[in-house]
């Protein structure tokens, strides 16, 4: 499954979470799932989510 990003116009860290814990369900489900045309800002949000393993943090 492929998540497109090309459309979204701002990503917080609630958002990046969401977006990560959904991944990580699906994983879960046997199922590959991957963010695809991500604006260059949302790379801060998504990685500082994975980075903290999913967990909810606030950075």
């Amino acid at each position: 499954m492929t998540f497109d990003l090309s459309r979204v116009e701002s990503l917080d860290s609630a958002g990046a979470w969401l977006l990560d814990r959904t991944r990580h369900e699906l994983k879960a489900k046997g199922c590959i799932a991957a963010f695809v045309n991500a604006r260059e800002e949302h790379g801060i949000p998504l990685t500082a989510i994975m980075i903290a393993g999913g967990e909810w943090r606030s950075l």
